[in-house]
């Protein structure tokens, strides 16, 4: 299991920014790095989407919201992006590979950490990412 780093120059692709749906109206629950994938929990708050162990129940009660587009300080104002919105992600990516939550919270994997975890984003160059 690959576990990607993001660049620090991480972004959100401004053209499909204005096509895709969107969250708006939420609060971080913690402090959130940019592009980032998320879950809201039952609080209502916003936290970093995290492969966990367990039962395929444990992992439904965490499905993906959406993706930060901006760093978000713990009570900050979040909004969510979601299916086919594009970002600037990480450097030497390969185009067509699916990506996965992995088990370091906020940070994706190139396979799956747990057999019941699916696929949240597709490599469409060497550093892009869209949501799925």
């Amino acid at each position: 299991m690959t576990v990607l780093s993001v660049n620090t120059n991480a972004s959100l692709d401004a053209v499909s920014a204005q096509r895709v749906p969107f969250i708006s109206g939420l609060f971080a629950g913690e402090a959130l790095d940019a592009v980032v994938p998320c879950y809201i929990h039952t609080d209502g708050l916003v936290y970093e989407l995290v492969s966990t162990s367990g039962s395929v129940a444990a992992n439904a009660a965490k499905p993906l919201a959406g993706f930060t587009a901006d760093s978000v300080a713990i009570g900050g104002p979040v909004t969510l992006f979601r299916n086919g919105a594009r970002f600037d992600y990480s450097a030497g990516l390969t185009p067509g590979a699916m990506l996965y939550p992995a088990a370091t919270a906020g940070l994706l994997s190139a396979s799956a950490v747990n057999t019941n975890d699916s696929a949240i984003a597709l490599v469409v160059t060497a550093s892009d990412i869209i949501v799925k």
